[in-house]
């Protein structure tokens, strides 16, 4: 008798486990166009109003690119300190010179016909992604991908009291999992991003990770986890 109501308990998690999609953003589901052009376009006024003070302290915040990786919402607060709006709006358009990676909106809007929640779990800043979020300047990113992500259970970087928290960190996956609300025990939750350092630190966490490629190598990965992806 014990055996059957373990069977049938194990078949009743089952049915109510859900699946969730946790992605990366940059270099996963976009990658890099037309950041020469970008660059070019906004670097001299960005630079041309920067005072040295402003310019130690974004040599100093580059230096520690070496064992951490730098986020957008620390250049815009030199920016927004020493009042260059100029520099900010370099952060802005070289951040989101991106385009989406081959064959990943139809992945993405074919999970979503699958009933599979899609999360965002990026260091990309707040302010920036709040950028990318404009329809009228990113209408094909908006329409193709964004549109069939939950971006109220997503997790993007932004300033706190308590400072800044990313990948790999593993205090960025439990903040996530505190603010959905989801347990990793019960919701196959799958993490994809292209850094292993961060693949890893989600698995710790329970999170079932995958590193990220390309469309056709991560098809395969989703199809072995069981979910019927199309080849």
């Amino acid at each position: 008798m014990k055996k059957q109501i373990i069977i049938l308990l194990f078949f009743f998690f089952s049915a109510h486990a859900k699946d969730i999609i946790l992605w990366d953003l940059h270099d996963v589901l976009l990658k890099r166009c037309g950041t020469g052009a970008a660059l070019w376009t906004n670097i001299g006024p960005a630079f041309a109003n920067m005072s040295w003070a402003a310019f130690g302290e974004l040599l100093a915040l580059f230096a520690q690119q070496t064992y951490r990786e730098i986020s957008s919402e620390e250049m815009i607060k030199i920016a927004q300190k020493h009042h260059i709006p100029e520099f900010k709006d370099l952060i802005f358009e070289v951040g989101n010179a991106q385009c989406i990676n081959p064959g990943m909106d139809k992945l993405v809007q074919e999970l979503d016909s699958l009933g599979i929640d899609q999360h965002l779990g990026s260091n990309i800043g707040r302010k920036v992604f709040e950028q990318l979020r404009n329809k009228k300047r990113y209408p094909e990113i908006n329409r193709s991908l964004l549109d069939y992500l939950d971006l109220s259970k997503s997790k993007v970087v932004q300033y706190s009291c308590h400072g800044i928290t990313k990948k790999p960190n593993p205090a960025y996956f439990e903040e996530y999992l505190a603010h959905t609300k989801l347990n990793p025990k019960k919701d196959r939750i799958i993490f994809v991003d292209d850094k292993l350092i961060n693949v890893m630190s989600a698995k710790k966490m329970g999170l079932i990770g995958i590193q990220f490629k390309n469309s056709q190598q991560l098809r395969e990965e989703l199809q072995r986890l069981g979910i019927k992806v199309q080849p």
